[in-house]
């Protein structure tokens, strides 16, 4: 009996044991599984606080979970989009794309960094980077795929600008390029359209207008357009769309649709194009040169609404470096005929004349020629300048010049040696008709006096000749022998302007 109340004792005492184990475990437990509430709870909150959206998909490629993000994103509740696939989900053909990817995905095991399109909630397509990783367990392998999806739809926006940009300055290095010893700025403008065209997306036709003194805009250079329309074309440029849109301003890129096409009831019908399409689209750049519209840069397309803000950037950009190339030719032209061109008479200089008189010298030794060397010494210059004044003397020294320009034809040359000092080189003349010739020019001027604020002013000048190689073998024997002949030509005038004062 004893025996029996001790088994009971110690049963007793194993089941009081067991219950408070028990009860330990099961508070263990709890707290476990509070613990585990707790991050299961901080991870959701984690990842719903991650403004990027990510997913979590299982070994069928159907997505187990989401954050906030992804829904927001791409517009989903979260009972449309849990057990669903890629295709479920309205990606349209870019679902294909992306489940041959996770595909590959789950078959290597690997990390993958891609970039791909996603239809957003807001219905059009984002540039957006995936960062995709198989996740994997020591025992099972690979379990399924976890995915991060960064939108870089503006860094692509931002990228595509700034290499637009740059081939905006490509193309002007390579139009600066050519500037150097470019004759025909019209070459410049062609290249100018075509890299414009080539750069501004949608741009099909395009052409650069010039204004005219009379203040017409005419097509200088053009692409896609009519040939024989092209030349004919001259508008007012208080017809043009660009007057129109800034309201008289032209100081700016303006974007040309259909509807202000149709408002515009003083706009020019466009120039025809080859290819017989109808214009709906305009971009039009003005070019100012020193603070003065010099013309325009037209872009145009056959899509309507073609042009935006993007590319009214880009070609602002590109009309300053064009507005700077152009300054730049025009400098570049400047310094070329200043390097040839007397600026007040608009004849040769001394330089210029010297480098044409020995290429004449020496071809004259090799061929025993002969030519005549003429020294041109305007009367009474001082006296102009001192009585009206040196814009009269000015409009005297470009008087004598132009007309004597004008009686000298090619291969003789006539050039501002200096002050009112003139020289000239005659190839066929004989020295008598020479001498007749210039006699000629003087009774010309007496009876068409230059009329200056007024006054009547009789150009004059005395003139030496000396002829190679009879007077002189060199060039220096040439100035001094025609200059001794001129300044007694000049006394003899002086003698006879005495005489007519006497009488």
């Amino acid at each position: 009996m004893f025996l029996l109340i001790v088994i009971f004792v110690i049963i007793i005492i194993f089941l009081l044991i067991y219950i408070l184990k028990h009860r330990r475990v099961e508070k263990i437990l709890k707290e476990k599984n509070e613990e585990l509430k707790k991050n299961q709870d901080l991870l959701r909150k984690i990842l719903n606080t991650i403004p990027n959206p990510v997913f979590y998909k299982n070994m069928n490629y159907r997505y187990v979970d989401v954050n906030d993000a992804y829904l927001e994103h791409l517009g989903f509740k979260k009972e449309d989009i849990i057990n669903q696939t890629v295709f479920d989900i309205n990606q349209g053909e870019l679902a294909q794309s992306h489940h041959k990817l996770d595909v590959d995905l789950i078959r290597n095991s690997k990390k993958q960094t891609y970039e791909a399109k996603v239809i957003y909630a807001d219905g059009l397509e984002h540039d957006v980077l995936f960062c995709k990783a198989a996740v994997s367990s020591e025992h099972k392998g690979v379990e399924g795929i976890v995915g991060v999806m960064l939108d870089i739809t503006e860094r692509k926006k931002i990228e595509n600008r700034v290499s637009r940009l740059l081939k905006v300055n490509e193309a002007m290095l390579e139009v600066n390029h050519y500037i150097i010893g470019m004759d025909n700025i019209k070459f410049m403008f062609d290249l100018i359209l075509e890299k414009a065209i080539g750069i501004i997306e949608s741009a099909r036709f395009g052409s650069v207008l010039i204004l005219t003194e009379d203040d017409n805009l005419e097509i200088t250079a053009f692409k896609g357009y009519n040939s024989d329309k092209a030349k004919e074309f001259s508008l007012p440029v208080k017809q043009s769309f660009l007057w129109y849109k800034t309201k008289g301003r032209m100081d700016r890129t303006v974007i040309i649709n259909k509807d202000d096409m149709q408002e515009n009831d003083k706009g020019v019908d466009m120039v025809a194009n080859t290819q017989g399409v109808e214009i709906k689209s305009n971009i039009i750049a003005p070019i100012i040169i020193k603070g003065k519209l010099y013309g325009e840069l037209s872009i145009d397309s056959e899509f309507e609404n073609a042009f935006n803000e993007e590319d009214i950037e880009i070609l602002e950009h590109l009309r300053s470096k064009i507005e700077i190339a152009i300054s730049k030719h025009k400098m570049y032209k400047e310094i070329m005929y200043l390097s040839k061109y007397d600026k007040l008479t608009n004849v040769y200089n001394r330089r210029h004349f010297e480098d044409l008189f020995d290429e004449q010298f020496n071809q004259a030794l090799r061929c025993d020629g002969k030519f005549h060397f003429v020294v041109f010494d305007l009367n009474g210059l001082k006296l102009i300048n001192d009585t009206y004044g040196h814009l009269a003397g000015d409009e005297y020294i470009r008087t004598f010049a132009g007309r004597l320009s004008s009686a000298i034809n090619s291969p003789d040359f006539f050039a501002r040696y200096g002050g009112d000092e003139f020289v000239a080189v005659f190839l066929k003349e004989d020295y008598t008709k020479l001498r007749e010739k210039l006699e000629s020019i003087i009774a010309e001027f007496k009876a068409e006096p230059i009329i200056f604020e007024g006054n009547r002013i009789i150009c004059s000048f005395s003139f030496g000749i000396a002829a190679f190689p009879n007077d002189a073998k060199t060039y220096e024997q040439l100035v001094k022998v025609a200059d001794e002949r001129m300044y007694k030509y000049k006394e003899e005038y002086k003698k006879r302007l005495l005489k007519i004062n006497q009488h």
